[in-house]
């Protein structure tokens, strides 16, 4: 199984891991990160973010 976290917000990319086969968990979580800014100060933020997974297929030896 193989899990991706996708930003609320970012539906097109939402879609197209669903189309893919991944599967909604139901499990939301803030995604926090820091960044430089154009400035060079670092910067938090928390982006809201779902998890989905996918089951994969292994073929047998």
């Amino acid at each position: 199984m193989i899990g991706l976290g996708v930003n609320d917000d970012n539906l097109a990319a939402a879609a197209l891991y669903l189309r893919l086969g991944y599967q909604e968990t139901g499990c939301h979580y803030l995604d926090r990160y820091d960044y430089v800014d154009t400035d060079g100060t670092i910067r938090q933020a928390a982006d809201p973010t779902r998890f989905l997974v996918k089951t994969l297929n292994v073929a047998a030896p």
